[in-house]
């Protein structure tokens, strides 16, 4: 101590090393602060983390029913009010009533419980049982590497509240328009969307809650920035779960994190997926080390895994195998295990596995129900409903053994995580005590998907394939480090702590691959944040233009649209839906586009639709409705199915604006009656 400045002396030195670090730390954010950000930036960061303690509000109350004697980190506690969220959302979608106030409400509401549990903290801390008491900071040298990764958490958080570019093939016909109309009128029925079909809707309800304030250009703040935080919370709040922890894997894994390479495509859920799994795997690691059971415990796990489920389609099959964890037999470091006494026996995991699997169907019943009345489909891809495959498949008939090399070739690359078959073989060999069963359920959900997507994508490319395998994947990683990192004091044999010697190198090779990613990351982040990029501004350019188109239809006549930026269109003005991939998917039997430009609009008079509002095809801004774009992709193998049904749609919508009413035409947007001939 007698080197150290006269400032720390007579300090301890875990503290004296917080306080250089917190100094460290000062700089950057001073630097932020010189970036000065814009107002709609502060303004939807301040919204994002009002949104962060809503989710911990509701969180903790739900933690006070379902698990009243014990206490939880605030990671887990906003995961479960996020669980929580989805699950009350898909009543109120249900009944429509996730309108704007609504949502406000939800969140000032968790805001209120999460005050409320920090008066009554320090009465919950005297009362803490199960465990010993944890290791629930990190001290010595490693605090000062757990600041740099709040810092640049809280980076990275700022810059997801930036302006960024969504996608337009995507967002704009597709993401974005459900949001805004979930926010307008409090449900989404779309029966011409194969996009609202590919999910039950959970990311769109948590989209919605963040454009109450953001702009069109800020969606990636849920996605990006929410649910980052969200992810770190739930690795290192491990600290407070866990007997004893090694924070040096701990906060690894949360710099692997930090650094995955943004792979995004659009705003569909990534980081929010692998919030999902992880929080499933914590809780069943949370239930598992108490020995708990019973319907309130049930509920507690099922809240995770419907909220991931109801976040992308191709996660059900991950989430549906994990609960099977239930289902093992325990090992000697659990509170339940089987040398443990009766609480174990199979009937018990049975029985305990039949109410995880009631309560998860209860929470995923309003979802089911609602993407039932929008696209005739509770399952899809299972039940198809409103999808036509003859016109959205997008594989064609191929070899056995192509697809298998198809796999192999997805397995080995390099993103999102580099060292993914060292993962693979050390989680069995880490996972031991109260995560052994949730370790091996995700390991095993986690390869059955990834095996099963790759499978079935055999024209795809490995991008493709990484963006949506991500949740799961870097979940399997996320786990493997916590799991890793309370080996030390697990009763395993020697195999384990070589696995736990694994897991650590493949940490290290996933930072030391990942660098260069991540340094362009930091800097689009920054640009974000001092808003260099001005690409955005084609998102919201001359918005008059859809007002004047929509202005051209009388308000309450439902209309059907095919144009570039429905999300500027009034929601609650019209009843408006999105003809999103034209003949992907369509109300029964079938929207006609190949038999000619009468037939499609008797069809669509059939259903009550007079009105017909599309962008020309060779004016369109999105390469998703213009005829250049799919005369290139005629002959690519992965659309040649698909091609020639849009260049049909695309000469159907022409042939109707020739012989009817034109309402509205610009030269670019057309409203067409479809009701009266002529021009």
């Amino acid at each position: 101590m007698r080197r150290l400045p006269l400032l720390f002396r007579g300090m301890p030195i875990r503290w004296t090393i917080v306080a250089v670090s917190a100094l460290g730390a000062a700089l950057p954010l001073v630097a932020l602060a010189l970036c000065r950000p814009s107002h709609e930036i502060r303004a939807t960061a301040a919204w994002g983390a009002l949104v962060l303690l809503g989710f911990a509000g509701w969180g903790d109350r739900a933690r006070r029913q379902l698990a009243p004697e014990v206490d939880v980190d605030w990671g887990l506690r906003a995961a479960w009010g996020m669980a929580v969220t989805i699950a009350a959302g898909g009543l109120f979608c249900l009944l429509g009533l996730a309108r704007r106030p609504v949502l406000i409400a939800w969140i000032c509401g968790g805001v209120a419980l999460f005050a409320q549990a920090l008066l009554r903290g320090r009465a919950r801390a005297e009362h803490r049982i199960g465990v010993a008491q944890p290791q629930a900071t990190p001290l010595g040298w490693d605090a000062v590497l757990a600041i740099g990764i709040a810092c640049a958490t809280a980076f990275v958080y700022l810059g997801a509240a930036g302006h960024t570019f969504p996608n337009p093939s995507d967002d704009w016909p597709a993401y974005l328009p459900l949001a805004r109309k979930l926010v307008q009128t409090g449900t989404f029925v779309e029966p011409f969307s194969v996009r609202r079909m590919a999910a039950y809707g959970g990311q769109t309800l948590l989209q919605a809650f963040t454009l109450v304030v953001a702009d069109d250009t800020q969606i990636q703040i849920f996605d990006g920035g929410i649910c980052m935080v969200l992810t770190v919370g739930l690795i290192l709040g491990f600290a407070r779960e866990a007997r004893k922890v090694s924070w040096t894997l701990l906060l690894l894994t949360a710099a692997v994190v930090l650094m995955l390479p943004d792979g995004r495509a659009n705003s569909a859920s990534e980081m929010s997926g692998v919030v999902g799994f992880v929080a499933l795997w914590r809780t069943l690691t949370f239930v598992e080390r108490r020995g708990m059971r019973g319907l309130r415990p049930a509920l507690l796990v099922a809240l995770p895994a419907a909220a991931v489920a109801t976040l992308r389609q191709n996660y059900l099959l991950a989430v549906a195998i994990v609960p099977l964890a239930l289902l093992l037999r325990g090992s000697a470091g659990s509170a339940g295990s089987d040398a443990g006494g009766a609480s174990e026996r199979s009937q018990d995991r049975l029985r305990f596995f039949w109410q995880v699997a009631l309560c998860f169907g209860a929470c995923l019943l309003p979802w089911a129900a609602l993407a039932l009345r929008s696209n005739h489909t509770f399952l899809f891809p299972i039940v198809h409903g409103n999808y036509h495959p003859e016109s959205g498949g997008i594989s064609v008939p191929t070899t056995w053994d192509l697809r298998l090399k198809t796999v192999f070739s997805a397995m080995f690359n390099e993103e999102p995580i580099h060292p993914l078959p060292l993962v693979l073989i050390a989680l069995p060999a880490v996972a031991a005590g109260a995560n052994r069963r949730a370790s091996l359920a995700l390991w095993l959900g986690a390869m059955v998907a990834f095996a099963f997507l790759s499978w079935s994508l055999p024209n795809s490319d490995n991008y493709t394939i990484a963006r949506y395998v991500f949740a799961y994947v870097v979940g399997l990683v996320i786990v493997a480090g916590l799991a890793a990192s309370e080996v030390g004091v697990e009763a395993i044999p020697r195999a384990g702590l070589a696995g736990a010697g694994l897991v650590l190198a493949a940490l290290a090779l996933q930072i030391y691959g990942t660098h260069a990613a991540a340094v362009k990351s930091l800097n689009a982040a920054l640009d974000r944040i001092r808003s260099v990029d001005q690409s955005p501004a084609a998102v919201i350019a001359t918005p008059e233009l859809e007002r004047r188109m929509q202005a051209a239809v009388p308000p309450g006549a439902p209309l059907l649209v095919m144009i570039d930026r429905p999300y500027l269109l009034d929601f609650a003005r019209n009843p408006i839906e999105i003809l999103d991939q034209p003949g992907d998917a369509s109300p029964a039997p079938g929207i006609p586009l190949t038999a000619g430009s009468e037939k499609v609009a008797l069809y669509l008079r059939g259903l009550g639709i007079r009105y017909l509002g599309f962008v020309r095809p060779d004016k369109a801004q999105s390469p998703l409705y213009s005829r250049a774009q799919w005369t290139g992709m005629s002959s690519a193998p992965l659309w040649k199915a698909t091609a020639p049904i849009k260049l049909a749609a695309f000469d159907v919508v022409g042939q109707l604006a020739r012989d009817h009413r034109r309402l509205y035409d610009d030269g670019s947007l057309v409203v067409v009656d479809l009701a009266v001939s002529g021009s």
